[in-house]
Formats: C-alpha cells, structure tokens, sequence
C-alpha cells in the first residue's frame, strides 16, 4: 500500500529539543498535555520568548511519538486523502495557477488532513 509521505515521518529523536519561534535551547518543563488516545504530552515554556509549545519527542509514558500508528481503516482514509489532493493539484495545474500557490495549497490540505486524521 503506498502511504502519504508523511505518515510515520522520522522527529529526529537525536536532535536537540528548540523552541518552534526563536530556536533557543532554553526552556522549563510546564506540565502535560493530555491527548485523546489517554496519553500526556510534556509541556514546555521557552525561557527566552515564552512560547509554550510540546516536547513532541517523548509521550509521558517514553513512547516515542513517531511511533504512533494508526488503524488500517484510517490509513486507507489518509491514502485516499493523499490522492484527493493529488487531484486537486492536477486541477490546479491545469488551471493555471502559479507553483507557489500550488506549494502553498498542499502544505494546507496536507495540515487540514493531519489535524483531522482523528476524526475519520
């Protein structure tokens, strides 16, 4: 079965932790994140901007994230996505549309997909 590139995309557990905003190193542990699936999530405080965002390397329960899987049911839906969207880009293709409008509309679908795989 051919799977969306980004299904099981390697977080690079090696490299070190930075903030998403400013790339700095520096940041304190503010509590979990609780998912649906009962899982937590640790939550971090960036010391330099105070960005609060997600260690999205290790889960409470040191399950590496990029470990997830998911159900046959869910990847057969995101396979289908991935092909709907690669659809959408032939129809823009086709219609004209400059190449970084096209980048720009598969970086949202592909986001819309990953925030809504879930909920399939």
């Amino acid at each position: 079965m051919i799977q969306p590139e980004w299904i099981g995309e390697n977080l690079a557990l090696d490299a070190p932790l930075r903030c998403p905003r400013c790339g700095s190193e520096i940041f304190t542990k503010d509590g979990w994140r609780h998912l649906n699936d009962g899982r937590d999530l640790q939550r971090l405080v960036c010391r330099k901007c105070k960005r609060r965002f997600s260690d999205l390397s290790y889960l409470k329960d040191g399950t590496p994230s990029s470990s997830v899987t998911v159900s046959p049911e869910i990847a057969q839906k995101l396979v289908e996505a991935e092909s709907a969207i690669a659809k959408y880009v032939a129809w823009l293709s086709k219609q004209g549309y400059a190449e970084a409008t096209i980048e720009d509309r598969i970086k949202i679908m592909r986001r819309l997909v990953r925030l809504g795989w879930r909920h399939l």
